[in-house]
């Protein structure tokens, strides 16, 4: 699959002017982030922020137009407004699919006294992120597959935390993904080495202070109807990489191809056009030659 990344995480609305053929053209051409880090990890393309809870100002974006959103192996729930929906390995809803190996756990089953992977407060869109954070999609090697529309602008937004107390605040869970390159023949660096119990907060007695997670983002061209992210665990420690949800948001629409030559020629005609009337004039009031 083809896609481009864009390197300014704007929202972006196109629309059929001589500014969108611009817009486009600048997208296109634009490099890939710079690399960055959070704490151990390096952040390759994609930006990775903590959040600290689910309300506005507390880290996760959840305005402008949300296609998809899913609770990776727990039931639905309902952050700011948006309905993440409950999403199974064995029977996954519309938009997402994975490896056939991926397999799902509820932190909450195994963790003592049934605790949360995290206390982010005690409003609604807080319960509902502890709860989403708690359960989780996992294997060593595995393949997120999101339902995409050729031409389209889209934000994919990825939620960290981990939820298994053993690993809050030990370097016991490390893990990369990677997501699709500009060509459509492989796949680029996302994160690389993602501790996990060391870059978020977690509820565990050995994480004293305000709990928080992670949120990764994406933003991309579709050029076919699906966009993947492949997750492998580095060697050593628990060997499984991890993800609690997922949101999937349109930020713009692509022009066809001859829309945005049609721009592009109109602009040049126009502009053309009133050099040809300004040079006219100019000769007209000419003075004469003496």
């Amino acid at each position: 699959m083809l896609v481009f990344a864009m390197s300014v995480f704007t929202k972006i609305r196109l629309t059929a002017s001589a500014s969108t053929a611009r817009s486009v053209i600048t997208l296109v051409l634009a490099m890939p982030l710079v690399a960055g880090m959070v704490h151990g990890a390096t952040v390759i393309n994609g930006s990775l922020d903590p959040f600290t809870g689910g309300d506005p100002g507390e880290g996760l974006d959840l305005t402008g137009e949300v296609i998809h959103a899913f609770n990776l192996g727990g039931p639905a729930q309902t952050i700011q407004g948006v309905t993440f929906e409950a999403a199974s390995v064995g029977a996954p809803p519309t938009g997402i699919s994975t490896s056939g190996t991926t397999l799902e756990i509820d932190y909450s089953s195994v963790n003592p006294g049934g605790a949360l992977a995290a206390n982010y407060g005690s409003t609604p869109s807080d319960n509902s992120l502890e709860s989403l954070i708690t359960s989780v999609w996992y294997d060593s090697n595995w393949t997120l597959e999101l339902d995409t529309v050729p031409g389209v602008a889209y934000e994919v937004q990825l939620l960290f935390g981990e939820g298994f107390w053993l690993h809050q605040g030990t370097t016991d869970r490390d893990f990369d993904w990677t997501v699709e390159n500009q060509f459509g023949s492989g796949q680029i660096p996302g994160v690389n080495n993602l501790v996990l119990g060391n870059e978020t907060d977690g509820a565990a007695p050995a994480q004293p202070g305000p709990d928080f997670g992670l949120v990764y983002t994406y933003q991309f061209f579709a050029s076919d109807h699906s966009f993947s992210i492949a997750f492998a665990d580095n060697p050593g420690g628990d060997l499984h990489a991890i993800l609690s949800g997922v949101v999937l948001k349109k930020v713009g629409q692509v022009p066809e191809p001859s829309t945005a030559f049609s721009i592009l020629l109109g602009a040049s005609l126009l502009g053309f056009a009133r050099r040809l009337r300004f040079e006219t004039r100019a000769r007209q009031f000419r003075p004469p030659q003496a």
